[in-house]
């Protein structure tokens, strides 16, 4: 049973603001099989040179040094990679920008990437929510999301305007939410007219 990041039982927010496509993405387990494998590959490395007395050595470019703290180095990258994954929230994807759940008030919106200790955005009956996005490099955009409740911001990869939000713009429907789009969010795919 998954838990909401409020307590609920059995609920876990779903993707509200996201890159259209049908399944999981590919990458994220890729992700987590590279960061595997080096941490598996480097304690390998690591024992098979402590039984031979830590005399491998490797060259590049004329320069040599010992095999360990090439395993070692890969033993930390793939750790820290496992901590990171480890950090975010349990419904994090990362082709979703903006995560839902709904309830009889209204509806709680979340951003995955902000990890599971993120309290979420309380959007009740008749409320504004304010999608921006702001350009920061090739494909990566700064998002903050206002309601009365509060405020959330974080950078995400992809172009807005290839994003959807109808399953936000449906939700919010139901409860007489207005979503609001500013900035390059404006360029987000909308089935609502704003």
């Amino acid at each position: 049973m998954i838990l909401s990041p409020r307590g609920d039982a059995a609920t876990m927010p779903t993707p509200a603001l996201h890159l259209p496509g049908s399944g999981p993405r590919a990458g994220a387990a890729l992700n987590l099989v590279v960061a595997v494998l080096a941490l598996v590959g480097g304690v390998v490395g690591l024992v098979v040179e402590a039984f031979s007395g830590f005399t491998g050595v490797g060259e590049r470019r004329g320069t040599t040094f010992p095999m360990w703290v090439v395993y070692a180095a890969m033993v930390a990258l793939g750790a820290a990679a496992l901590v990171v994954r480890a950090r975010r929230a349990p419904w994090y994807r990362g082709w979703s920008m903006l995560e839902v759940l709904d309830g009889p008030d209204g509806i709680v919106l979340f951003a995955g990437r902000l990890g599971a200790r993120h309290e979420g955005l309380a959007v009740r009956r008749g409320e504004t929510v304010e999608i921006a996005a702001e350009h920061q490099l090739r494909t990566s955009y700064r998002y903050t999301v206002t309601a009365p409740s509060g405020s959330m911001t974080f950078t995400a990869d992809g172009f807005v305007h290839k994003l959807t939000m109808q399953p936000l713009e449906e939700l919010a429907g139901r409860h007489g939410i207005t979503v609001r789009t500013t900035g390059e969010a404006a360029r987000i795919v909308r089935t609502v007219p704003a």
